[in-house]
């Protein structure tokens, strides 16, 4: 007989992921603005006073509740983008994909609204140690792109960044005085079809010392990963998550499905 999931592990109302998951809290914030930051990508800013002792690692998300039908509640997991704790706010970038709980809650939510998130999530830091830093990200990776880039130390940091169209791309800056190459690719209204990052990976410089983070579409990002350790990179140097998964909705937690 197959195993039955566990209730308790599947739920995902605050109380119940906060008890399960480590280093996280509740956080009942307010929508302070909402904007199309750029013509495909929506700009969510929130307020909470909880925010001003928020301790969040660069490229690290928040599980936000989103309506489904009915009385249906999913999570959905946005980075956490120019978080000010002076200032108790934070934002969220969303790819506006015309479907989806997360792109109807989007689309509806208004200054005002509150918002039932937690966090923070995510267990992909910036290495503090590495020479180099080599992003592969699509736009659903965008915003915790931005603030890795920001995070990168060393003596250089290239990023490979696909988005819609040419007006989707919004300038990324490491920190002062490290050389910064950044790469745009464009899918043109076929998002995880392109092998944009996949060829990057084919002909980029690796120097000694890099550090790879791969952020985006499930089979993508795998096909990326693949081209680099067939070039001889140790997995030690390989970091990967799916932000999405092509054809599929991701699960009640915000994640999509791996298998």
């Amino acid at each position: 007989m197959a195993e039955q999931p566990n209730a308790a592990a599947m739920a995902t109302d605050a109380k119940s992921l906060v008890a399960r998951l480590e280093g996280v809290a509740a956080y009942d914030a307010t929508v302070v603005s909402t904007r199309r930051r750029t013509p495909n990508l929506h700009e969510v800013v929130l307020h909470c006073e909880g925010f001003t002792s928020l301790v969040a690692l660069a490229g690290q998300d928040v599980m936000v509740e989103v309506p489904g039908a009915g009385t249906e509640r999913f999570r959905r997991r946005y980075s956490i983008v120019d978080l000010d704790q002076d200032a108790a706010t934070l934002a969220l970038w969303i790819v506006a994909h015309g479907a989806g709980a997360g792109e109807a809650w989007v689309q509806a939510v208004a200054p005002g609204a509150h918002v039932d998130l937690v966090g923070p999530r995510g267990k992909q830091p910036v290495s503090a140690t590495a020479a180099h830093h080599l992003y592969f990200a699509d736009h659903s990776a965008l915003g915790a792109t931005k603030e890795m880039v920001a995070a990168s130390r060393g003596e250089s940091v290239m990023a490979f960044v696909e988005v819609a169209t040419p007006e989707d791309a919004i300038e990324l800056h490491a920190p002062s005085g490290v050389p910064f190459q950044c790469t745009w690719g464009h899918h043109d209204g076929h998002p995880g079809e392109t092998s944009f990052l996949a060829d990057a990976a084919r002909t980029v410089a690796l120097p000694p010392g890099v550090h790879v983070y791969i952020n985006c579409e499930f089979t993508t990002m795998h096909a990326t990963k693949a081209v680099l350790l067939e070039r001889g990179l140790d997995p030690a140097q390989v970091v990967f998550k799916p932000y999405w998964r092509k054809g599929l909705s991701n699960a009640a937690h915000g994640e999509p499905p791996k298998g």
